[in-house]
């Protein structure tokens, strides 16, 4: 080896010498910052957590007085964003005042169960959904009620849904276009007799009203006042009777007052102005 080449061999360990103790260096420097940065998050977590806890964060006046209200929007973490989607009845400011939310309201510590509990007992909404969009949306969907019918109880009118749930609706608005049924338990078995009506179109779309009597069965009424006391079992097998009689025989438009369906195999017919049964085979 030639004393030029000893020379370049050495140079060039010593720029590898310096490169490597450069990046030992860059290398110790990174993990040193890396730790001081967890550390630091982990310390404004315990912090953020202790406040939490000890409720310094909530909100003397509003929400947006808060610590964390005047953060929040800073840091891009509000409802900047809210789409709500299935109103019919209800507004969009009842279902954020609900939640306590309004636009621009921080998300910080936001549960989305306890708002959607919250959102299923007002009233019209049978269900809701809530989404939270990182960092600053909020998606919720709505399910109102569909009213089914008007129940008279007491002297009372409501209008109900199918599951018997009764809605702050102006009545007025659905009478007529509702049926309408009485008594005590009327609203929770609504739904099954006007179900086992549907298999009878033609005598259902003369049902104006229906009375339940001792919880165990039902009375219709028709829109020529007759009545027709159905039994507690066998209501199909009664359906189907009062419906074909009256198709073939007219019955319903024969002047009559009621038709007791209750016997079993037997229906007792009285008559208008007459007190006398006149009983028929079924």
């Amino acid at each position: 080896m030639t004393h030029e080449q000893a020379s370049e061999l050495r140079i060039y360990r010593r720029r590898r010498r310096a490169l490597g103790r450069l990046w030992r260096l860059g290398d110790h420097m990174l993990v040193r910052a890396l730790s001081r940065i967890s550390a630091l998050g982990f310390l404004i977590a315990v912090i953020g957590y202790g406040l939490a806890r000890g409720e310094h964060l909530d909100s003397i006046d509003t929400p947006d007085h808060s610590l964390l209200g005047r953060i929040a929007p800073i840091l891009g973490y509000s409802a900047q964003t809210i789409r709500i989607s299935g109103l019919e009845r209800r507004t969009p400011e009842s279902v954020l005042a609900a939640m306590g939310l309004e636009p621009g309201s921080p998300l910080f510590g936001f549960d989305a169960e306890q708002a959607r509990n919250l959102l299923q007992n007002i009233d019209w909404v049978e269900k809701a959904a809530i989404r939270l969009v990182f960092p600053n949306t909020l998606e919720i969907e709505i399910t109102e009620r569909e009213p089914f019918a008007i129940w008279q109880r007491d002297g009372r009118y409501f209008v109900i849904d199918r599951t018997g749930v009764a809605m702050g609706a102006d009545v007025k608005k659905y009478a007529g276009i509702l049926p309408l049924v009485t008594g005590a338990g009327a609203q929770l078995a609504a739904y099954d007799l006007f179900n086992q009506l549907a298999s009878h179109r033609e005598l259902g779309a003369k049902v104006k009203a229906a009375a339940r009597v001792g919880s165990r069965r039902w009375t219709l009424y028709f829109a020529n006042n007759v009545a027709v006391a159905l039994p507690e079992e066998r209501v199909d097998v009664a359906l189907e009777w009062i419906e074909r009689a009256d198709r073939d025989y007219r019955l319903l438009s024969r002047g009559i007052v009621s038709v007791d369906l209750r016997l079993p195999g037997r229906a007792v017919i009285t008559p208008q102005g007459t007190e006398n049964l006149k009983v028929s085979a079924r």
